[in-house]
C-alpha cells in the first residue's frame, strides 16, 4: 500500500493488500490485463481517492472470479 499526495487530492492505493470486503468485478474498469477500481471521497482537507489494482493473471482475480463477484 502506498499514500501519494497530488495537490489537493490524496491517493491510496491498496492493490496486493487483502480485501476485507470484496467489491464486485462489475465496479472495476477493465484496463486489458488488469481491472482497476476507483473509490472518490470528497473531504474538508480535499479529495482522497482510493485505488485498487487487480491484475488478471493473479490468483486474487481468479478467486474473485470463481466466487462469483462480477
Amino acid at each position: 500500500m502506498f499514500a501519494e499526495q497530488v495537490s489537493d487530492v490524496f491517493i491510496v492505493d491498496t492493490s496486493g493488500l487483502p480485501s476485507l470486503i470484496p467489491a464486485p468485478l462489475s465496479e472495476y474498469v477493465d484496463y486489458r490485463d488488469c481491472i482497476v477500481r476507483e473509490v472518490i471521497r470528497d473531504g474538508g482537507s480535499g479529495r482522497t481517492i482510493h485505488r485498487r489494482t487487480i491484475r488478471k493473471d493473479t490468483e486474487e482475480y481468479r478467486k474473485a472470479v470463481e466466487q462469483g463477484h462480477d
